[in-house]
Parts: C-alpha cells; structure tokens; sequence
C-alpha cells in the first residue's frame, strides 16, 4: 500500500527464515514504482551493496505498508523485493 492506493496483493505464501514469501498480484498503481524494485534488486543481485542502500532508500522513501486482511496494523518496517511476479519481505 502507498498511502491508501493498493499496489499489489501478496497471495500463496511461505515462510523461509528469514524471508515471507509470496506470490505478486501487481495492481496498476504497481507501474508507477515497478523500475525502482527493478533497480534495487539488480544492484542486489549484482552484489554492490552501495548501490543497493541507494536504490533501497527510494523505496524505503515511498513509506509502503504492508497491510494484513484482518489484522489489526499495517506492518510499516520492512525490507521488500518484488521480480517477475514473486514478491519477498521480512521485517527489519
């Protein structure tokens, strides 16, 4: 979520320690930010971690929730990855 627009929706998941892992159902306000996920990941996984805390800090700037059906907050502190309809997060 940013804000109150929905970005995507987080369905079929599982745990892998220290990581949730999801399946990605992007939304169309999803566009407006997928080049920014797309940028941190390739830093990532090109193992620059300079580049990676930049490219993070814009996503981190954005102020994303997770919003959890029925819960009873938004989880606000988070790292989040999301490629080619796979979605991965853990709470910092």
């Amino acid at each position: 979520m940013k804000g109150d627009v929905l970005l995507g929706r987080l369905t079929d998941g599982n745990v892998d320690q220290p990581w949730c892992v999801y399946d990605f159902e992007a939304e169309p306000a999803f566009a407006n930010y997928r080049s920014l996920f797309a940028a941190e990941l390739r830093s990532l996984n090109n193992d620059n971690m300079d580049a990676w805390e930049r490219d993070y800090q814009f996503i981190e700037n954005l102020k994303l929730t997770l919003a959890v059906p029925d819960g009873p907050a938004r989880i606000t502190d988070f790292i989040l990855h999301i490629d080619d309809g796979k979605a991965w997060f853990r709470s910092s």
